[in-house]
């Protein structure tokens, strides 16, 4: 099993409220997941989810939402999502125009009745995975923890041989990604931070193992079937 854990949300709150800091989650991927028995989003002073057409709630285009428990950032919000208007009259601040169109609202209102059960179908696709999978030695699975619902947006797991099973399952028309080949730090955008290959050597050696496997609510079971099958007919 691999360390990987999850965010200690309650320990990173505890030390900003004494420093004065500000917490802001990206529970972008994550809607419907809980951490020790609280929804992420709520933890911090704001959350944002993402609506993206992939996500486990979308829209049929981008969209998404912030949410708050803070009266004051709520108001600033609001502003500045429209372009930084208190009212038809006055103008408060400068602002975006960031309004999420009538017809998206439309398609999410329908959509998020059925998240509950997409979301289910989801996790049990990676519990089967788990389970099929885990005699491999050369899989190694992120550690599956009692106080987190994973809500598994992507299901990815890290591999020896990574970038020839991923041609493998392809080839086999087996749609395997890799979320994501080049860390943060090697990014082009990121170049002027002056960090070089070998300062992050845990990113970097996931970066290089991490494979995605479809794990999307509508797999049929012969579907998932010929993933596993695939997979321990790669490595045998």
């Amino acid at each position: 099993m691999s360390a990987q854990r999850p965010a200690a949300m309650n320990e990173i709150v505890d030390i900003a409220r004494k420093h004065g800091l500000k917490v802001i989650e990206d529970a972008a991927q994550a809607i419907g997941a809980n951490y020790r028995g609280r929804h992420v989003g709520n933890f911090g002073d704001t959350g944002g989810f993402s609506f993206h057409p992939l996500k486990n709630l979308n829209v049929w285009g981008d969209a998404g939402m912030i949410i708050t428990n803070n009266p004051d950032i709520s108001v600033s919000l609001c502003e500045l999502r429209n372009q930084g208007l208190k009212d038809r009259d006055t103008w408060t601040r400068y602002g975006h125009n960031l309004r999420i169109s009538s017809l998206q609202a439309l398609v999410g209102k329908h959509l998020i009745k059925d998240t509950s059960d997409l979301t289910e179908r989801r996790i049990a696709n990676a519990l089967n995975y788990d389970k099929e999978l885990r005699d491999i030695e050369e899989i190694t699975f992120p550690q599956r923890m009692i106080e987190l619902r994973e809500v598994f947006h992507t299901y990815v797991i890290q591999a020896e041989r990574r970038d020839e099973l991923n041609k493998y399952l392809n080839e086999k028309g087996i749609e395997s990604k890799i979320h994501y080949p080049v860390p943060l730090h090697l990014q082009p955008a990121t170049k002027y931070l002056g960090y070089k290959k070998g300062d992050f050597p845990q990113t970097e050696m996931q970066a290089e193992r991490i494979i995605s496997l479809p794990v999307h609510p509508y797999l049929k079971e012969r579907e998932k079937k010929k993933v596993i099958e695939t997979i321990k007919e790669f490595y045998r």
